[in-house]
């Protein structure tokens, strides 16, 4: 199977908690709660507990990534339907220092869940997702209603200064409750506006019953902010701060060896390009970074390309090749070396560091000439990069969908631990087939680029594969071959 190129923190580590909501005068941390990677509890039936004391939680959604865990009692379970995967994304934007979670219901009955799934099962090949099958997916996806949204940001700033980057649509936030700060970070409960015209108009097409019960719950979460306890952050993926020396040693892609130390040497700014050859937008921007080097390489900048799955024989050969026709100062292979010096969790990412190895900008990700040259100019003329900025959010950041990739092979029956790569034009996302077969992600609306870049050893497929889901569409099915 693939490497994990994640930088893992283990979940053997005892971390300080921060606690959970207190009234502003009595909001400092709190020590020894709860472990925010231990698995959720069974429901409970004890009765609530008396009032001015927190009821004991029937279930909880732990978010290591944004740093938060729900504590729900029994009353928060009183919904008709159940409850989405929590959605721990952690950092919005690399280095922007802005983290989020949110958490979903789904108003169903048991019966409606019942024939969807059923719908879902009965998909076998492409033809099977019929318009018909498109209609009764997008209608299923109206009854899904938002329970919690959390969001935190660091570096001594509020909500008011982030708000651009709250996801989805701000006008449907009535109201931010403070919950405080933990390792860094501000924390606020985002409260939506039911009588919003948007979410309004959706409620009312549910049952009656269905949309006040909702409503009921929304409104004793608005009541109980406690119920959101603060963790200290376990992200899995921890940008170097700027300052920070690196150092590795390794491999180029025909073999010689390398070291950060020689490497950085040679030039004032070396700007490090992480890729990965199945990722098209990684390859798409190569024309132009190889021009920015030619425009900076008197002013003491250098490329250096690090292709993140060039990890045998084969991939490092199709590596050469996407390269080759590039000249670059140095062209890397995959090391475990450098994923810790310089950790990444999607491509194209590229980080600045200067000749001692000190990362010297915030990485960032996505294919953006732009922003390179500006960095590029800042830090060969001495100036230091601007911070990132919340104007460069587009008005549909946040407005995010999930899709899914159904992989079965030939007779019809679902594939586990295929890997599937959701690409735009800028980055690219992957995720793996679960028991049922399905890759899901999540993200904003856009034309997604689905490949399979891996199957386990008893499968094969066409390496060649690849197809488009339009921002229309939320599922695919794609077969491969059992040996």
């Amino acid at each position: 199977m693939m490497k994990k190129i994640l930088t893992i923190l283990s979940a053997a580590a005892l971390l300080a908690g921060c606690g959970g909501y207190k009234p502003p005068e009595e909001n400092k941390p709190a020590e020894n709660t709860p472990d925010a990677s231990a698995p959720a509890e069974t429901a409970s039936t004890e009765p609530a507990a008396t009032e001015g004391t927190k009821p004991k939680p029937a279930v909880e959604f732990n978010y290591p990534e944004t740093g938060f865990a729900l504590e729900l009692p029994e009353s928060c379970t009183n919904f008709i339907g159940y409850f989405g995967e929590p959605k721990d994304y952690g950092e919005i934007e690399v280095g922007g220092g802005v983290v989020y979670g949110s958490l979903n219901a789904y108003l169903r009955t048991p019966e409606e869940k019942a024939a969807y799934d059923a719908m879902i099962a009965s998909i076998k090949t492409e033809e099977d997702i019929t318009d018909e099958v498109r209609q009764k997916n997008s209608e299923y996806a109206e009854g899904i209603f938002q329970l919690f949204s959390v969001i935190g940001v660091n570096g001594g700033r509020t909500y008011k200064d982030i708000e651009p980057m709250a996801p989805g649509d701000i006008t449907m936030i009535k109201k931010e409750i403070d919950l405080g700060e933990c390792d860094g970070f501000h924390y606020y409960s985002l409260i939506l506006d039911l009588d919003h015209p948007t979410i309004k108009s959706g409620l009312d097409k549910l049952d009656p019953e269905i949309s006040a019960k909702y409503r009921a719950v929304m409104k004793e979460i608005e009541e109980h902010p406690e119920y959101i306890v603060l963790k200290k952050r376990q992200p899995s993926f921890v940008s170097p701060e700027i300052g920070t020396k690196v150092s590795f040693e390794g491999k180029d892609l025909d073999g010689n060896p390398v070291s950060s130390k020689d490497l950085f040497a040679e030039n004032d700014i070396t700007m490090v390009n992480i890729w990965r050859t199945w990722c098209d937008p990684c390859r798409n921007e190569f024309p132009d970074i190889m021009k920015l080097e030619q425009e900076f390489k008197d002013r003491g900048l250098a490329v250096v390309t690090y292709c993140g799955n060039a990890d045998d024989e084969k991939t490092i050969e199709e590596a050469k090749q996407i390269i080759g026709e590039y000249s670059f100062s140095a062209n890397l292979a995959a090391s475990d070396e450098f994923n810790k010096a310089l950790p990444w969790n999607a491509t194209p990412i590229t980080y600045f560091v200067d000749r001692e190895g000190k990362v010297v900008a915030s990485p960032f990700l996505g294919a953006n000439i732009r922003k390179c040259r500006e960095i590029a100019e800042s830090l060969v003329s001495g100036t230091a990069p601007e911070a990132p900025s919340v104007t460069d959010i587009s008005e549909d950041a946040g407005k995010e969908k999930t899709y899914s990739v159904h992989v079965n092979d030939q007779n019809g029956d679902a594939v586990k631990g295929a890997v599937v790569s959701f690409c735009t034009d800028t980055d690219c996302n992957i995720a793996e087939t679960d028991e049922a077969g399905i890759a899901s992600f999540t993200g904003p609306s856009y034309p997604y680029h689905i490949q399979i870049i891996q199957v386990p050893d008893e499968y094969r497929y066409d390496s060649e594969f690849a197809a488009a889901m339009d921002d229309d569409e939320s599922t695919m099915t794609v077969t491969i071959e059992k040996k």
